[in-house]
């Protein structure tokens, strides 16, 4: 797949956030014909981690991966519950050697992975909203101890629809 663009994301997203509610949930319909698998793990990922707020700005997110590459290559063809297992594990290898690693190492290795990954934007998107989103208090959306696998989970996703 392309690199998608920073404006490519930000007019898609400008379609989602414009989108009436009944017709996002018709395109989730969509979505669960498409790529059922990848709805479904966006779904079951973080179990009783994740918070009520938590799962569902961390469903929003993946959602909106999907969408964005989607509109990009609307022929991908349907993941398979082995691509995702397989690509996720290769993930949490790269997340078991990042434990080790101090802060500011951790900080390094993510800029070194989004300047070499095939979709960087998308990637910096995913990081930014997980580092940055807040709740209407003020405070952060996602908890620091979730963080981590959320961006996992997220590009799992987005690493099994870039091999379109």
């Amino acid at each position: 797949m392309k690199v998608i663009s920073i404006e490519e994301i930000e007019e898609y997203l400008n379609e989602i956030d414009n989108t009436p509610e009944k017709e996002i949930e018709a395109i989730v319909i969509r979505m669960s014909e498409e790529q059922g698998y990848a709805l479904t793990y966006l779904m079951a990922v973080g179990g009783d981690s994740f918070d009520e707020d938590e799962h569902e700005a961390f469903f929003y997110l993946g959602f909106s991966i999907w969408y964005i590459m989607e509109k990009i290559n609307s022929n991908m063809p349907m993941i398979t519950e082995e691509e995702i297992d397989s690509v996720e594990q290769n993930n949490f290898k790269m997340l078991d050697v990042m434990s080790d690693e101090t802060e500011a190492e951790i900080t390094k290795l993510i800029e070194i992975i989004v300047e070499n990954y095939n979709q960087p934007n998308l990637f910096g998107y995913i990081v930014e909203s997980l580092m940055e989103e807040e709740d209407d208090d003020g405070d952060p959306l996602f908890r620091e101890e979730n963080s981590g696998m959320m961006l996992i989970y997220l590009k799992t996703v987005v690493d099994c629809f870039d091999k379109y």
